[in-house]
């Protein structure tokens, strides 16, 4: 039945009354207007959306994303984690009824999968990724040999699978999915290779004790990756192994491409490490040392902030709202993280120079605060926002942070008098910190303490012929605290311009990479509307430099947070050469003995990017100090 636009909103907004015992009584107040055909058009239209669905919903092999059993009414149904929302929203909406119009939103999902995954498939836009700080540490020769085995678990339960790549301490196997088998990491196996002692002479028992390092679910199968236990004293089994591998790696293969994705890891990490703007900071649990990575890149922000007192960064991390948050990060279970803003200011008085650092938590607690600010900013006084992220990991039992300015309009709508001196006294660094502050140089040998707890993420900008596009990006290595649309990684990384806020804005930002390379020029915030509607994903960017007040930014802020679901992101661009090092050469050159092919084309792509975005989220910063103009604009008296 083909509605026209009014009715069909007609039907939208009725649909979800029906279930519901005033249905009757409000669908004739709402259609009165209605011609007795349109009516009956209505009414069908609604009965036929919200009439209990029958059957289950299976999207087993039907979608690229852990699928799980959900029971409903002794049905079980297998969802994604995104069907399952759109289910339990629909039963929320009919007063608990599984409907004919939540199961086709569904099914419109599973139909907006297929499309998403042929378009990824097809378009060049498309990116690759790797994990920052990700060890990609298996630096064995894998061969890849597929052969029946068998494996136990320590209460007796025994297994049937298949191998799939083997090394000398390590093995990868491939078993039936079941709950108990997804359940298996760290888990201890005996391993016996039944289809090896069929078909080679072995003089030992084959049998090898393992480990279980990791678990990756690809229905209908597990793959188990496996590690050779020390304890394991079959050496004469080992030997074999090796000898295996040695006389038969040209026939079944080395698998490298753990090899290959440390080296491309590697390599863009260094770029990263070097464009990158902001300061990365890591203050050891029991150590009295702050440490700085420093670069090209960032040596004007960080002179800055060692201007006036070389441990200012040291102070700032002793300041008690932000011990507060590390606490809290120390007290969750997953690693998690947190983003606090603050306004920092330096006034000369009695010819010496004060730092005050005022979080934005307290500007809220009274009015009048932010048009002084400003104010002292356009008197020339150093203002500046800035956004500290924090995470803890327990394992380096060490804070990490990274410290940004946040680019935004340092004009205010109201006049107000200057700020009292009073105010800000609490505020005041005054006391040296008991800390130091080391400030190391970013080299390749900092690498693996930048990026093991990244904070932001990154777009490669390589350049193919005369156009200039993103093609790999730089992923944090863990998920926990991200903004929900940034956990739907396939919607992101299908197109790189939704991370940027569409085509138009992306454009601007590639071209003002190409015309300049002073990255003090590039870095924006860019705001997006984040639409989620089955089969009509869309996000929405407008850049926060198009205002020429704060005020008129903190307005639209805070239109779109009303609006819907926003996202703000801190986009820093810089131009890099990009240069391998000599260690990452000599591991390229391990990759050509088995695959030139593939080593050549990964130094030829990696040798045309030509340029390093950087996207911080800072959502939640930017929502903090929008909400600060809704308070009443009194007038600060100066002080006596």
């Amino acid at each position: 039945m083909t509605l026209n636009a009014a009715l069909q909103t007609l039907v939208d907004e009725l649909k979800t009354e029906y279930h519901r015992s005033q249905f009757e009584s409000v669908f004739k107040r709402r259609t009165k207007h209605l011609s007795g055909p349109d009516k009956l058009k209505v009414k069908m239209a609604i009965t036929e959306l919200a009439k209990p669905a029958l059957g289950v919903v299976d999207l087993r092999k039907k979608v690229p994303y852990e699928v799980f059993p959900y029971s409903f009414q002794g049905r079980t149904h297998y969802f994604d984690s995104r069907a399952q929302q759109l289910f339990e929203k629909g039963l929320k909406a009919y007063k608990g009824v599984f409907t004919e119009d939540t199961k086709q939103q569904i099914l419109a999902l599973r139909n907006q999968y297929t499309h998403e995954l042929t378009a990824s498939n097809t378009q060049a836009t498309s990116l690759d990724s790797f994990i920052a700080g990700h060890p990609y540490s298996r630096r064995e020769e894998r061969m890849n040999f597929v052969s029946p085995i068998s494996f136990t678990l320590a209460d007796g339960q025994s297994f049937t699978a298949t191998s799939v790549d083997i090394s000398t301490n390590g093995l990868q196997i491939k078993v039936e999915s079941s709950e108990q088998i997804k359940s298996l990491l760290f888990a201890q196996l005996e391993v016996c290779f039944s289809g090896i002692a069929e078909n080679f002479v072995v003089s030992s028992k084959p049998c090898v004790q393992y480990r279980v390092v990791a678990v990756q679910s690809s229905e209908p199968y597990v793959y188990l990756r496996l590690k050779r236990l020390e304890t394991d004293d079959n050496n004469a089994f080992r030997t074999f192994i090796d000898e295996l591998i040695n006389q038969y790696k040209h026939r079944y293969k080395v698998n490298i491409d753990h090899s290959l994705q440390r080296v491309k890891a590697r390599g863009y990490e260094a770029l990263w490490a070097s464009a990158y703007g902001g300061l990365k900071i890591v203050l050891p649990d029991d150590k009295p040392t702050c440490c700085v990575l420093a670069t090209e890149t960032n040596r004007t922000l960080l002179n800055s902030w060692q201007k006036h007192a070389t441990d200012t960064l040291a102070q700032l991390m002793e300041m008690a709202w932000v011990k507060q948050s590390v606490d809290e990060l120390k007290a969750e279970r997953k690693q998690s993280r947190r983003q606090l803003c603050f306004f920092r200011l330096s006034l000369p008085l009695n010819k010496r120079w004060h730092e005050y650092i005022v979080p934005v938590a307290e500007l809220s607690k009274e009015a009048g605060w932010l048009g002084s600010l400003f104010a002292l900013k356009q008197a020339g006084y150093p203002v500046q926002i800035y956004e500290i992220t924090l995470t803890h990991d327990a394992k380096r039992q060490a804070v990490f942070a990274e410290l940004q300015k946040l680019p935004l309009p340092f004009v205010n709508d109201t006049n107000v008098e200057k700020l009292a001196l009073s105010k800000l006294k609490p505020y005041q660094l005054e006391d040296p910190s008991l800390r130091k502050v080391s400030v190391i140089e970013s080299d390749e040998s900092t690498l693996s303490v930048q990026f093991s707890n990244a904070l932001s993420n990154a777009l490669f900008v390589h350049k193919d012929g005369g156009k200039w596009q993103p093609k790999v990006a730089g992923l944090m290595p863990f998920s926990e605290g991200l903004p929900a649309p940034f956990k739907d990684a396939g919607f992101w990384l299908s197109d790189s311009d939704k991370v940027l806020g569409g085509r138009q804005l992306q454009r601007q930002i590639i071209d003002a990479l190409k015309r300049t390379k002073d990255p003090s020029d590039l870095p924006t915030i860019v705001v997006l509307r984040v639409s989620h509607f089955p089969g009509k994903e869309t996000v929405i960017g407008r850049s926060l430099k198009t205002y020429k007040t704060f005020n008129e930014a903190a307005e639209y802020v805070n239109f779109l947070k009303d609006d819907g679901q926003i996202l703000a992101l801190h986009i820093h661009g810089s131009c890099c050469e990009a240069n391998l090092s000599d260690a990452v050469r000599n591991e390229l050159s391990y990759i050509s003995r088995y695959l030139p092919h593939r080593a050549k084309e990964f130094e030829a792509e990696f040798l045309q990017c030509k340029a390093v975005i950087t996207v911080s989220d800072v959502t939640q910063s930017l929502i903090h100090l929008s909400s600060l103009v809704q308070q009443p604009k009194s007038v600060l008296k100066q002080a006596n």
